[in-house]
């Protein structure tokens, strides 16, 4: 699984304690037997309110499916089409 959290720096500054105001979760099925290829599973979570210093709460925002896809092409290329599928449901 890839967890990509999404934090907000007070003014760049990251001794001031970033706050994350969301997180992508995207997983392999296991249903692709190609080594090579695999289907995934894309989960976006937006925050419930203000976290900073405090245990992070999260909901579910937008979900999303990445079918046969190459894995030699990396992260980022699925973390795009990973985003861009969700965001159009």
């Amino acid at each position: 699984m890839l967890k990509i959290s999404i934090e907000l720096i007070p003014m760049g500054m990251a001794l001031l304690g970033a706050e994350e105001i969301g997180m992508i979760e995207i997983s392999n099925d296991g249903t692709c037997k190609d080594p090579e290829i695999g289907h995934y599973d894309v989960i976006l979570y937006k925050r419930l309110g203000k976290n900073r210093g405090k245990r992070k709460s999260h909901e579910v925002w937008k979900r999303g499916r990445v079918e046969n896809f190459p894995r030699q092409l990396g992260p980022y290329e699925l973390l795009r089409r990973a985003l861009n599928n969700a965001m159009e449901t």
